[in-house]
């Protein structure tokens, strides 16, 4: 994993382990791990989308998730599509264009994948995984 060692990882009741769950500090774009959901349609940039696309290097691809300069470091969540590629987390280094990212390592080939931006974890388990790299912090909100 080539995850920054600056990233900040959220806890929240109302997360969820599939969201992006993580955001880098020091980075240029907006933290949307702090709040409990990942982000959705409406009027906001940074959809959350299951149209991914990746071609095994570090350029990954959405035409509906309007990438905004704000998606910069924050960690988002892939998983599945025709490649079924394995849950993974990946850092957003760049921003392109509206419809296109780069990732802190490639991703294998696929299409219709889900990606998830923003929203916090859930589980302090999940966290955890990345909790023992040095650098890495966990904060995890006051809740039941």
């Amino acid at each position: 994993m080539a995850l920054s060692l600056n990233t900040v990882w959220e806890v929240q009741t109302g997360g969820n382990d599939t969201n992006g769950g993580g955001f880098v500090t020091g980075a240029s774009g907006s933290d949307w791990s702090q709040v409990a959901g990942k982000r959705t349609g409406g009027d906001v940039t940074d959809i959350s989308t299951t149209d991914g696309v990746a071609n095994g290097t570090t350029t990954f691809t959405s035409a509906t998730a309007n990438f905004d300069t704000t998606i910069v470091g924050n960690i988002i969540y892939l998983q599945g599509g025709t490649g079924a590629i394995a849950a993974t987390r990946r850092q957003v280094t760049a921003r392109a264009s509206t419809t296109s990212i780069t990732l802190d390592a490639s991703v294998a080939a696929s299409t219709g994948m889900t990606l998830n931006i923003g929203g916090a974890l859930l589980s302090p388990g999940i966290a955890s995984l990345f909790a023992t790299i040095l650098g890495m912090y966990v904060y995890i909100k006051a809740g039941t």
